[in-house]
């Protein structure tokens, strides 16, 4: 009885914190502002990159919020490690010498699309995302979606190290940006309501 006492004292630990240890990347689901676009809830039901989904997110005609909305829709899946890989074939493989031109601004929106899907294979290591999309950063001055996306991913790069980081990297955005703002608000709280479960070790 004493042990099996302490495993649910420690059950319910986990279960209390569960919320703080979790993922920026991934529990900022604002794909729920978008459902009524047709590839978000296309995207919901696949989990994962095909060619459709690869066009979408290559075509000049659609707004970085809703290829975001799609990525942040897909998501992680267990059964799927490669999303990023297979969209860069696709991009390599149906306009390489577009994909090669970095001076282009879809060609931009292209890499940060590739920086994103790669969270999405693998959010515990988000080091080499984290490296394109600062780079990338300086092209996006007046972007609200580039630049919250690049921030929840810079607050995932630094989770094992300053969770005060990972709140400032997100208000900073939130409350500088000047400029249009081309992200659905209801979108924008999603993403501020989970991340303010940061702000608090901000004063300790």
């Amino acid at each position: 009885m004493k042990y099996l006492s302490l495993f649910y004292i420690m059950l319910a630990f986990i279960m209390s914190t569960k919320g703080y240890a979790d993922s920026p990347i991934t529990s900022t689901t604002f794909y729920s502002a978008y459902k009524d676009l047709k590839m978000v809830k296309y995207a919901l039901e696949i989990k994962n990159i095909d060619t459709k989904i690869a066009k979408y997110l290559t075509s000049k005609r659609v707004r970085l919020d809703h290829k975001a909305a799609v990525i942040n829709a897909i998501s992680w899946d267990t059964k799927f490690h490669e999303k990023a890989k297979t969209f860069m074939e696709y991009v390599m493989t149906v306009m390489p010498k577009h994909a090669a031109d970095t001076t282009n601004q879809s060609c931009r929106d292209i890499y940060f699309c590739y920086a994103y899907l790669m969270c999405m294979d693998d959010y515990f290591d988000v080091k080499e995302p984290y490296l394109i999309l600062q780079k990338l950063k300086k092209y996006y001055p007046d972007d609200y979606t580039a630049q919250m996306i690049t921030a929840l991913v810079s607050a995932q790069y630094n989770l094992d190290n300053d969770w005060c980081i990972c709140w400032r990297e997100v208000e900073k955005v939130e409350n500088n940006f000047i400029k249009k703002v081309n992200m659905r608000a209801d979108a924008r709280k999603v993403i501020m309501d989970y991340m303010m479960l940061y702000k608090e070790y901000c004063d300790k």
